[in-house]
């Protein structure tokens, strides 16, 4: 099932509320890894869990909605 663009929008504006929601409510995210890839010499990680909120969030959002962060 393949959503339209509005229903795109609508989910990916829900992702970001969540990842503010904590922020707002319960104080500072605490991220630890929960997936990543890994070659011969690194690893990448590719999503983290919030252990305040218990939300899951792909650094690939982070990285798009957050530039001001650093990693």
């Amino acid at each position: 099932m393949s959503l339209t663009p509005a229903q795109d929008t609508i989910e990916a504006q829900r992702k970001k509320d969540n990842v503010e929601k904590c922020g707002r409510n319960m104080g500072p995210h605490d991220y630890i890894p929960i997936a990543w890839t890994q070659t011969d010499n690194t690893r990448a990680v590719t999503r983290l869990f919030c252990r305040v909120c218990f939300k899951n969030i792909a650094m690939k959002t982070l990285i798009e909605n957050y530039p001001e962060i650093k990693l």
